[in-house]
């Protein structure tokens, strides 16, 4: 499980997960103006347990992987 950390507004929304060039990427809508707070999201492979409590974001298809995004509700 691949960890990231993001400083986002909590009213920030992920919209799409996916790959550019070789790396994994998100697409949020937000407000650039709004204060932001730390916000940590997983990246998991099909069958891998997945964090508890955490909230699903999208799935991204690489070749023969299946990654799946979650944000962690701590």
């Amino acid at each position: 499980m691949d960890e990231q950390k993001a400083n986002l507004p909590l009213s920030a929304k992920v919209l799409h997960f996916g790959m550019q060039e070789d790396d994994f990427v998100i697409w949020v809508d937000t407000d650039t103006e709004a204060p932001t707070k730390q916000r940590r999201f997983f990246v998991v492979g099909t069958g891998h347990p997945i964090p508890g409590r955490a909230t699903y974001c999208g799935t991204v298809m690489d070749g023969p992987f299946v990654w799946h995004l979650f944000e962690g509700k701590f």
